[in-house]
């Protein structure tokens, strides 16, 4: 998949006070996650590797329905080293795909974000 040093962002973090470094050391990003990915499924599987403090699915705000990816916070960051050292990682019959997680400002751009402005249309659909 990705390149192991490759690290993701928590986009939770922009609405919080900043995160420690310490904070962040503890914490794992969960990508290609099933759909069907719960919490309890995160939780259960990375337990193996300590401590969890937290697991969380990121979901839809409209629909409920899981974004595919997920944070884990672990109790200390030596977990986390372990479970990037160690993988493949598979949660519900399904390759995960697992980083460190980043402060927002910290990371690359987002591939979905645009610097053009979106295309107005017409009232018949097409662009004006």
């Amino acid at each position: 998949m990705g390149d192991a040093t490759v690290e993701a962002v928590d986009p939770y973090i922009r609405n919080r006070a900043p995160r420690s470094d310490e904070d962040l050391s503890r914490r794992i990003f969960c990508g290609a996650l099933s759909w069907l990915t719960t919490d309890d499924d995160l939780q259960e599987y990375f337990k193996a590797y300590g401590n969890v403090n937290s697991a969380l699915v990121m979901k839809d705000r409209e629909t409920g329905q899981s974004r595919g990816f997920g944070f884990v916070e672990f109790s200390d960051a030596d977990s986390v080293n372990t479970v990037l050292k160690s993988g493949p990682h598979k949660v519900n019959d399904r390759i995960i795909d697992i980083k460190r997680s980043l402060q927002q400002s910290e990371a690359p751009p987002s591939i979905h974000k645009s610097s053009t402005p979106p295309v107005q249309k017409s009232k018949l659909g097409m662009p004006s």
